[in-house]
């Protein structure tokens, strides 16, 4: 008995050869074997991708890196980040100067470029790398760009100098000063950090039990506190003195904190004036912050005793000149040996840095002071105790969401509704899995980050039960598409919700995303035209952008051998067709398009000289056209032309599984006899068994084959019944192509075949 099964759901997509015999999971049929240059649709079906836009060459055919700028969705930038340089693009195409597209020189290698991290407020894009001081982006006109310098102007400073015999000084107040210290303190990884040096002011004051009197030169016999009778007094205020006072007896080394015996009980004089102290008692002295400033070093003395730096906040007289050292000087948090920071994010309106195991946080709307305290505006900083080393920062629901190579961990304000203070605070570790250095993606509530070893993919979500977020691994049922190792991650929300992903082979991966309906759709994608050996384009990064059409731009960075030389184009998904009429399909890679008068011949494609293209003009299909001199000849004049690199769609199912008399027909002799496809908008489809490559692909019914002056002519509803061959030998599997530059979406499958035990 002939038994017609109906395969209507594709919303797993590809899923993993491990779960090709689990028949028994419901995702087993709502998942296909092999699902290449398909979308998998939240509805269910699957659609043909979009082709490529060619927008444009990058710089010498060398690597770069696109970064987003996103002001608005009326202004969204790519920017191309090369070797030493980034150049604009936005919309599809380069933004020109003249003849020139807009570029700017940054510090930054190539080899580097690739771990830059960024965050953007207004017109302002802030980057980070560990091995630079972090930079900024201005945009101030679409064709006027500028790189410089994040100048922090106050910290954040590490500990501060504790070897007392180590001063240090400044030459003058402003401008280009020298900063000497007594020993070789400076080194060359110091240029571009950050130095304090405060002047050494004390409190000094006796503690109540000890009354007595206590004087300074110059002010003889000023009581601070005093006994008398037995009874303690005290006077209006501490007495604040700079340097050290000596009381009598030998003064302490160090003063902050320190407590000395100050005489006998009888007294000892001291520049004319009486002091008595109790030998149990003593004086002790507290460190005033009472006047500091700040220097950024530009250059360091050979021996290290010295170093030309540009004052960032004015120097107070007493530390300038060689007869007014201090002890107290700290260095920047940032550069030197500790580096740079890794991660930006801004959080509660802070500037925030995530640096190796701590985290920085600036003034509230000060995005260039990083000095501490104990107001709530106050600048921040956390050092996580048995955290490792921090990859990311993201922010989603009132928390800062960490990522380091450890897992995930939060750090947020003290309770519910809270804003982070220095004060009030709360962190938490989570058992997840750890975190590569690939940023993260938000979908909504929802965000996405990528494994440590960059071979699979991890969904976080809030959990109002635990107050925090918990994760869920989402690559385990494809688990052999990330494993092929993720190299840059992007989200596309409109008009499908699909993650996107770069794979270290070339191809590149999408997730199609509906949390709501539980759809998380897996699919390969193979770009037109070829590489080395390989029968495809390298896609080396894919990121997004908001289009103009309403749908995002997703941008592509594609190595191929063009003419034996490597090219390296900047190419641009487009949305996948659908509701429209045939001619505007864009269903070809690396590809251009001419609207304009009826002509035979279009030029303008020496990006794929040489090349064998295919062709929709006007709706009619023309393949095996190959790119001389740039351009291409048809023998029937067209006015709307597609023209680029062809690619072919491939589906591909699961060994059929249905109910027999005793049971599953999962491993028995099957047979495949026909076919039914349900489609919407479509044509050129073909189909045969999979059983063995050398079934010959069959033409399914209702199709237009395109040849000279005939027009597609898209079909919706089902295909008239494709009768194949199959051998008893094989699995029930199906294989459907679409090679053409035309629409297809299959929205269900309905297979005829014979099994044993049916």
């Amino acid at each position: 008995m002939t038994l017609f099964p109906s395969q209507d759901s594709f919303v797993r997509g590809e899923i993993s050869p491990r779960l090709h015999a689990r028949a028994s999971l419901d995702l087993y049929r709502s998942a296909l074997r092999t699902c290449e240059n398909f979308i998998t649709l939240p509805h269910g079906g699957i659609r043909k991708r979009g082709g490529t836009y060619f927008a444009g060459e990058t710089s010498s055919s060398q690597q770069e890196r696109p970064i987003p700028f996103v002001f608005s969705e009326d202004q969204a930038y790519m920017l191309f980040f090369g070797n030493l340089y980034f150049r604009v693009y936005a919309y599809g195409g380069p933004i020109l100067n003249g003849s020139d597209v807009v570029e700017v020189t940054t510090p930054y290698p190539y080899a580097d470029v690739v771990d830059l991290q960024f965050e953007q407020s207004g017109d302002v894009l802030y980057l980070t790398h560990p091995s630079y001081a972090p930079r900024r982006i201005t945009r101030s006109s679409n064709t006027s760009w500028t790189l410089d310098e994040v100048s922090l102007t106050d910290g954040p400073f590490a500990a501060g100098n504790s070897d007392e015999s180590v001063k240090m000084y400044a030459s003058a107040a402003t401008g280009t000063v020298t900063l000497t210290a007594d020993a070789a303190v400076f080194t060359s990884e110091m240029i571009g950090q950050l130095v304090k040096i405060q002047v050494e002011t004390y409190e000094a004051w006796k503690p109540w039990e000890s009354g007595g009197f206590l004087t300074t030169s110059g002010v003889s016999g000023t009581p601070i506190y005093r006994r008398h009778n037995g009874n303690v007094y005290q006077a209006t205020a501490p007495l604040t003195v700079t340097g050290k006072v000596r009381m009598g007896g030998t003064p302490p080394t160090h003063l902050e904190g320190a407590e000395w015996d100050g005489g006998s009980e009888t007294g000892e004089a001291y520049d004319g004036s009486a002091s008595a102290f109790d030998d149990n008692y003593g004086v002790q002295w507290t460190y005033l912050h009472s006047g500091f400033g700040v220097a950024r070093i530009t250059a360091v003395a050979v021996d290290g005793l010295s170093a030309t730096a540009s004052v960032l906040s004015t120097f107070p007289t007493e530390v300038v000149g060689s007869g007014n050292k201090s002890y107290r000087w700290s260095l920047g948090g940032f550069g030197g040996d500790g580096g740079y920071p890794r991660s930006v994010k801004i959080f509660e309106e802070r500037l925030t840095f995530g640096q190796k195991y701590s985290v920085y946080g600036s003034k509230t709307f000060d995005f260039t002071s990083f000095r501490g305290g104990a107001d709530d505006d106050d600048a921040i900083s956390f050092q996580f105790a048995g955290a490792r080393e921090i990859t990311w920062l993201e922010e989603s629901d009132g928390f800062l969401i960490i990522g380091t190579i450890g897992g995930v961990r939060t750090l947020s304000g003290g309770g519910a509704d809270q804003q982070l203070t220095p004060s009030k605070f709360k962190t938490r570790g989570s058992p997840t899995k750890r975190c590569s250095s690939v940023p993260p993606v938000k979908a909504g509530s929802t965000f996405v980050y990528v494994g440590f070893d960059r071979k699979s993919v991890v969904e976080m979500n809030f959990s109002l039960e635990r107050n925090g977020y918990s994760t869920a691994p989402i690559s385990i049922i494809s688990e052999h598409i990330p494993k092929l190792g993720i190299s840059s991650l992007c989200y596309q929300s409109e008009t499908d919700q699909i993650f996107w992903m770069g794979l270290d082979d070339g191809q590149f991966a999408g997730m199609t995303f509906e949390a709501d309906q539980n759809v998380r759709g897996w699919h390969r994608h193979k770009l037109g035209g070829s590489f080395g050996n390989l029968d495809h384009g390298v896609v080396e990064w894919v990121a997004a952008t908001p289009g103009q059409s309403g749908s995002d731009d997703i941008w592509l960075v594609v190595k191929r051998t063009i003419g034996g030389a490597t090219r390296r184009y900047i190419e641009v998904l487009q949305p996948g067709f659908e509701y429209d009429d045939a001619e505007n399909a864009f269903l070809v890679d690396s590809g251009l398009t001419y609207d304009g008068s009826e002509v035979t011949s279009v030029s303008g494609l020496d990006h794929l000289e040489g090349e064998t293209v295919s062709i929709l003009a006007d709706g009619v299909v023309y393949r095996d056209k190959v790119v001389s001199d740039g351009a291409v000849t048809i023998p029937v004049a067209a006015s709307k032309w597609h023209v680029g690199l062809p690619y072919t769609a491939v589906a591909e199912t699961l060994e059929l599984d249905v109910g027999g008399r005793d049971g599953s027909v999962m491993g028995r002799r099957k047979r495949i006899n026909s076919v039914i496809l349900s489609v919407l908008e479509s044509a050129n489809i073909y189909v045969r068994s999979a059983s063995r490559d050398g079934f010959e692909l069959q033409r399914a019914g209702r199709n237009t084959v395109a040849a000279a002056s005939d027009v597609v002519s898209l079909y919706t509803g089902n295909l008239d019944e494709v009768k194949l061959d199959d051998t008893w030998e094989g699995q029930g599997r199906l294989r459907i192509e679409a090679p053409d530059p035309v629409p297809c979406t299959i929205r269900a499958i309905i297979p005829g075949f014979d099994s044993e035990g049916s």
